[in-house]
């Protein structure tokens, strides 16, 4: 009987490497998961960041744009007007 229990006892601690074995294996994933999750993270602030620029850069534009576009149309009601005689004479010399 003492070689059965030293068999079984042998047997339990060879489980209990091989589930020590396990744990650490899962920690590894999970310590390299949240790194890999930790840098995702920055990643898509990053992008999230990037973007929010880009939306200033085109709302700047957009406002230079519309700006530019109101002149244009000021402008040509003024052409209109001249031409079809509503403007004053000194108005059509400038």
């Amino acid at each position: 009987m003492c070689g059965d229990q030293f068999q079984e006892t042998r047997l339990r601690e060879n489980d209990l490497v091989e589930a020590e074995s396990h744990v650490e294996a899962a920690m590894l994933s999970l310590k390299t998961a949240r790194s890999l999750t930790t840098e995702h993270a920055e990643s898509l602030e990053d992008a999230q960041k990037q973007a929010q620029r880009t939306l200033v850069e085109l709302r700047a534009r957009a406002n230079t744009v519309r700006a530019t576009l109101d002149s244009l149309i000021k402008r040509n009601n003024l052409l209109l007007a001249e031409m079809s005689g509503g403007a004053r004479p000194s108005r059509m010399a400038a």
